[in-house]
C-alpha cells in the first residue's frame, strides 16, 4: 500500500527545508518544492519553485510585484510559473505510479513531494489543482499542508496510508530520518 505523509505545521517553522533536505538526502525524492524569496532585510517576499528531477527553480509567486497569474492574499502568481510547476509535478507523479513503467530512470521507491498544496488549490482550484487529480492513484508521497487543510488533503489521498506529522523548530532536524525511514 502506498505511504502519504502530510507535512504541517505554523509559517517559518521548516517544512521546505526538511523537504529540500531529504531531497538532498536521496534521489528517490522527487517533485516539486517551493523555497522562499527573500528580500536584502531577510523578510519573505514570495517563493520559488524547484523541480527535483531537474534541479530547475523559477519563480512562482511574488508580493512586492505584479505577475501574469491569479492574485491569493498578499501573493501573486505567476501563470508561466505554476504551467511550469504543474508539468513538473505531473510528469513526476505519472512516472511514480505503482506497476507502471517509468519513462525515465526513477530511483527505487521513488517519492513525489509537494511543497505545498494551499488554499489556491483547495478552495479555488487554481496553482496546482490539475495534479490533485493524480493523487490517489499515485505511488509514496510527501505533501506539505498548512495545518488547517490537512482534512482537505487527506481526502485526495484516500487509498494511501496516511501519516500526519507537525513539524516543529524542535523536531525539524530530526524528521527527516524519521521520514526516510517511513517511506523504507
Amino acid at each position: 500500500m502506498a505511504r502519504a505523509i502530510i507535512l504541517t505545521g505554523d509559517r517559518g517553522t521548516g517544512k521546505t527545508t526538511l523537504c529540500l533536505a531529504l531531497a538532498a538526502l536521496s534521489p528517490r525524492y522527487t517533485g516539486l518544492v517551493c523555497p522562499p524569496l527573500l528580500d536584502g532585510a531577510g523578510s519573505r517576499i514570495g517563493f520559488a519553485a524547484r523541480c527535483l528531477a531537474t534541479g530547475e527553480e523559477w519563480v512562482l509567486g511574488r508580493s512586492d510585484v505584479e505577475l501574469d497569474g491569479p492574485r491569493y492574499g498578499r501573493f501573486c502568481f505567476s501563470g508561466v510559473g505554476i504551467a511550469r510547476a504543474v508539468d513538473c509535478l505531473r510528469g513526476a507523479l505519472l512516472h511514480a505510479r505503482p506497476g507502471r513503467p517509468a519513462a525515465r530512470e526513477a530511483a527505487p521507491g521513488q517519492v513525489v513531494v509537494i511543497d505545498e498544496i494551499g488554499p489556491l488549490e483547495l478552495e479555488r482550484g487554481g496553482g496546482l489543482a490539475p495534479v490533485l487529480p493524480l493523487l490517489a492513484a499515485a505511488g509514496d508521497l510527501l505533501l506539505v499542508a498548512r495545518p488547517s487543510l490537512v482534512d482537505g488533503i487527506q481526502a485526495l489521498v484516500p487509498r494511501h496510508r496516511r501519516d500526519v506529522l507537525v513539524v516543529t523548530p524542535e523536531n525539524r532536524d530530526t524528521l527527516a530520518r524519521v521520514i526516510n525511514a517511513r517511506f523504507a
